[in-house]
């Protein structure tokens, strides 16, 4: 896992120099944005004991939008009104979410 997270801190540049914003720091889950013009992650952390369900406020990150996905595990998650959503964390796990591309057509 740890060999993950610094193979992941070392392949995006992001998340070594990227801007960083607190999104949620309550309730035993910690959630933070970093982004670089071309690259946007966003962190969950889950230090509970008991897995939760996705539903993090984004307002203080107006311009996020859309599907995101999980380096770690493949799952994905959403961007919609201003809420990050998706499905239960993991008890004392956390997940690096990529902005995914969108087609524009």
């Amino acid at each position: 896992y740890l060999q993950r997270l610094t193979s992941l801190r070392r392949q995006h540049a992001a998340l070594r120099r990227g801007s960083y914003r607190t999104l949620h720091a309550r309730d035993g889950l910690f959630a933070f944005v970093r982004e670089m013009p071309r690259e946007c992650f966003l962190i969950v952390l889950n230090m509970n004991r008991h897995p939760v369900t996705l539903a993090i406020s984004t307002a203080a990150c107006p311009e996020l939008y859309g599907p995101f996905r999980d380096l770690l595990s493949g799952r994905s998650a959403r961007v919609e009104h201003q809420q990050l959503t998706g499905d239960d964390l993991s008890a004392r796990s956390g997940a690096v979410f990529r902005r995914e591309e969108t087609s524009k057509e």
